[in-house]
């Protein structure tokens, strides 16, 4: 019976490291994405196009932009109900700097449902 819990503790152990393991090739697997701005700057409602690569074939990409607190919003989604990675990982879509925001700089997030992540920021003039 003793032996029994041992070689249970064993394999709980196994499976945890199993987990830690697959969490750490999941953030690897990611580490490819990249999204260009282009302008990387300008006035609110200035059109921008968002360019990704290196993102997993056929995933669904979110663009958010945060404003402040609790103002975070869409972006590229205007034309199109989801973004979508083509096979190579690639998307291109055109959007505009929200009317809403003032002059600074703001973050933008990209993340696929797949686990591709990307972080960047775009400067809002006057």
């Amino acid at each position: 019976m003793k032996n029994w819990f041992i070689r249970e503790g064993k394999q709980v152990m196994l499976a945890a490291l199993l987990s830690i393991t697959l969490v750490c090739v999941a953030k690897t697997a990611q580490a490819g994405a990249a999204v260009a701005i282009e302008p990387s700057s300008g006035k609110k409602s200035t059109p921008i196009t968002l360019a990704g690569t290196g993102f997993q074939p056929m995933e669904e990409v979110e663009i958010v932009i945060t404003l402040g607190p609790g103002q975070r919003v869409g972006l590229g989604t205007a034309k199109v109900d989801v973004i979508v990675a083509d096979d190579k990982g690639a998307f291109s879509v055109p959007s505009n700097i929200p009317r809403i925001a003032k002059p600074g700089v703001y973050p933008i997030d990209v993340e696929g449902n797949k686990g591709s992540m990307f972080s960047t920021t775009i400067a809002v003039t006057e």
